[in-house]
């Protein structure tokens, strides 16, 4: 899962108004320039999945995180799509080597540390199992594993995002090329939009209900879906202009709806925390992109510096912490008092992965772009 894009940061720039470097990702590319916020939105989302794999067995909604991931990777990158479509700048081949160059050396680097370690804890399983499950992981299709085996795979059941994501890109760019080229009006992709919403929903429902993994590309891109359509749709109504109370309202009842789909996964195995926190995140986020110049209360919870450090490092903890965390159970001890030293592991190891792995290759995608 796209845990996010790595947005460049000028530390001596005014929060909120940095203006990206070319190729970069913006967070808020009508007006071209990134928003801070986002960067908490992610944290908030890392950590309610950390948590979430934390407290396993014991139930904890903390898995819509993935689906604020999912909302948020839709917006940013369909917007960056759109706009270079429509400038004439997109190339689709170059969208898919950057975003190899964004990815891949970060999986790779945790794939290689983490494997032997598995081998090593993990003799009494085949290591050919576990070296398959590293494959899939790579090869970005675990969901589609887990959910025609009915199987977690291991050390990288966690990458089902990851591979949910590449797949929804890999198609997704052609057929925004092909609306743009056959002159589709921004209404027809928004219905288009909502249909495969209702549908995604759909197959998700069933596909719970009949006891399956629900990790099928038709059932989990709804948020990916949802953040695609909120590009699209504020295209020509930027939502900056709207009053303090409506701001008010969209931030309140983004949290709510979140809430609501934390509380209710936590207690109930049902299958509707997910469209919830799906709706959750788009209207958070459209109350985030409303408030980008006010900074209120809400904003400046998502700016604190903490919070936005811990975003920007969102992919690399995302990376790390499920197979740490998976050590920590194996270990000689109590579990309760590895679990917290794993978690903080994956925390200093994605900000080192994060400075002299993702940062240098980003700049080689700039270069090549």
């Amino acid at each position: 899962m796209e845990l996010g894009e790595i947005l460049t940061r000028n530390p001596a720039a005014r929060p909120g108004l940095t203006s990206p470097l070319p190729g970069a990702p913006s967070a808020f590319l009508v007006s071209s320039r990134r928003i801070d916020s986002l960067d908490g939105l992610r944290a908030l989302a890392v950590t309610l999945v950390v948590i979430h794999h934390a407290l396993h067995p014991h139930i904890f909604g903390g898995f819509i995180g993935v689906d604020i991931f999912f909302v948020l990777s839709g917006y940013l990158i369909t917007s960056i799509i759109r706009r270079q479509i429509l400038t004439g700048n997109f190339k689709l081949l170059t969208f898919y080597w950057n975003r190899s160059l964004r990815l891949y050396p970060a999986l790779i680097l945790v794939v290689m540390i983490c494997l032997p370690v598995g081998l090593f804890f993990e003799r009494d399983r085949a290591a050919s199992s576990q070296l398959w499950d590293a494959a899939i992981a790579l090869a970005y299709v675990t969901n589609i594993v887990q959910y025609l085996t009915g199987v977690y795979r291991g050390l990288w059941s966690h990458a089902w995002s990851l591979s949910m994501e590449e797949q929804f890109y890999l198609l997704w760019p052609a057929l925004l090329i092909l609306l743009v080229r056959l002159r589709a009006s921004r209404c027809l992709s928004l219905w288009l939009l909502a249909a495969l919403f209702g549908i995604s929903i759909g197959f998700y429902s069933l596909d719970f209900s009949a006891g399956l993994l629900a990790f099928s590309p038709l059932s989990r891109m709804q948020g990916l879906v949802a953040g695609s359509l909120l590009a699209i749709a504020l295209e020509s109504k930027p939502v900056q202009g709207f009053a303090l109370d409506r701001r008010k309202f969209l931030l309140g009842a983004g949290f709510v709806l979140l809430l609501i789909a934390l509380v209710i996964g936590s207690f109930r195995h049902a299958w509707w925390p997910v469209p919830v926190a799906t709706l959750g995140a788009f209207v958070l986020l459209m109350g985030l992109l409303a408030d980008t110049y006010e900074f209120g209360f809400v904003s400046r919870i998502f700016t604190w510096r903490p919070a936005m450090y811990i975003g920007s490092i969102s992919y690399g903890i995302y990376l790390w912490h499920f197979p740490l965390q998976h050590f920590a159970y194996l270990l000689p001890g109590r579990s309760l008092v590895w679990l917290p030293i794993m978690t903080i592991l994956s925390i200093g190891l994605a900000a080192a992965s994060h400075r002299w792995i993702e940062i240098p290759m980003l700049r080689l995608r700039i270069k090549r772009s």
